[in-house]
């Protein structure tokens, strides 16, 4: 007869354990596939995207116009965006006080 020795039956132990661990998930994966492919119109889901750092957003949306960018270039010195690469927006109507953002 085979003798099993401590070290394998404690791997094939491990291996039992995750597979325990892993296969409900894996069932439980394809059974949330098949609900959301199986709902009607009114299927809602809610995705959240994470997103860790790349974003300066005080450089998110800027003044453009020449005295509100005056401060903020004054403000952000080294990391100011340069006015000429900035993308203006086009508001539909007037801003008040002649302000422009980009």
């Amino acid at each position: 007869m085979n003798e099993l020795s401590r070290r394998a039956f404690l791997q094939r132990l491990s291996y039992l354990a995750g597979a325990g661990v892993v296969a409900p998930m894996a069932m439980g994966l394809s059974a949330n596939k098949a609900r959301a492919a199986t709902a009607g119109p009114d299927y809602k889901a809610l995705v959240c995207v994470l997103l860790d750092g790349g974003n300066d957003q005080a450089n998110t949306l800027i003044p453009i116009d020449t005295s509100s960018y005056a401060t903020y270039h004054k403000i952000r010195q080294d990391i100011a965006l340069d006015r000429s690469n900035v993308l203006p927006l086009i508001p539909t109507t007037q801003l008040a006080g002649g302000l422009k953002w980009g």
